[in-house]
């Protein structure tokens, strides 16, 4: 088998998404096909020079007229909210960055919540950007605490799993409301550690 391949059903439709991932794991193309006519359409096609995979982080947004997509188009690693016939494509994650991890993509609030290094590659912070493209990446990690945050983050992005740590911290867990960062409960400080 020269390819990998992944196929979703597209909600409430009769259509499935394929990707279709040649063998030298550089070219991922995209096709729509219907279940009930068999008709295949490639509608988009992604490549690049050193490696792809497939794409884990797609949701349908604006009623499955249109997807997220991850790509490397501008040199960094950004999310893009595509089409479904493949044609328009706009830039979410805006910035000079690399995304270095999705953690929710949450279309009923409007956000895409993940982890990029924008300054400093040892530390990772939260940050969020408007699904449709408008404005600029924000800063949800504290701006008081550098190092390292991770987090999980609920369906309904309201609250999360919070862990930071630093060259001088260690690893502290806490339940946090994610809009405010307020701690809710603290689940591990490590203050014997410390």
């Amino acid at each position: 088998n020269n390819y990998l391949a992944r196929m979703d059903f597209i909600p409430g439709s009769a259509d499935v998404m394929i990707q279709q991932l040649n063998r030298l794991q550089n070219t991922n193309k995209v096709w729509i096909g219907n279940t009930q006519t068999m008709a295949l359409k490639n509608i988009m096609t992604d490549t690049d020079e050193a490696f792809l995979d497939v794409h884990d982080d797609l949701v349908w947004l604006d009623q499955n007229k249109s997807f997220t997509w991850t790509s490397e188009r501008d040199g960094w690693l950004h999310l893009y909210k595509v089409s479904r016939d493949g044609k328009e494509m706009k830039l979410i994650t805006n910035g000079n960055f690399d995304v270095v991890h999705i953690n929710c993509i949450a279309p009923e609030q409007g956000y895409v919540y993940y982890i990029a290094s924008p300054e400093n590659y040892t530390q990772r912070y939260l940050y969020r950007s408007k699904l449709d493209g408008s404005g600029i990446a924000e800063r949800i990690s504290p701006m008081d605490l550098s190092g390292q945050h991770s987090y999980q983050i609920s369906a309904d992005s309201k609250y999360a799993i919070h862990s930071f740590e630093s060259t001088s911290t260690p690893k502290r867990t806490a339940l946090i409301e994610l809009a405010t960062h307020k701690e809710l409960k603290l689940l591990e400080d490590n203050a014997i550690l410390k």
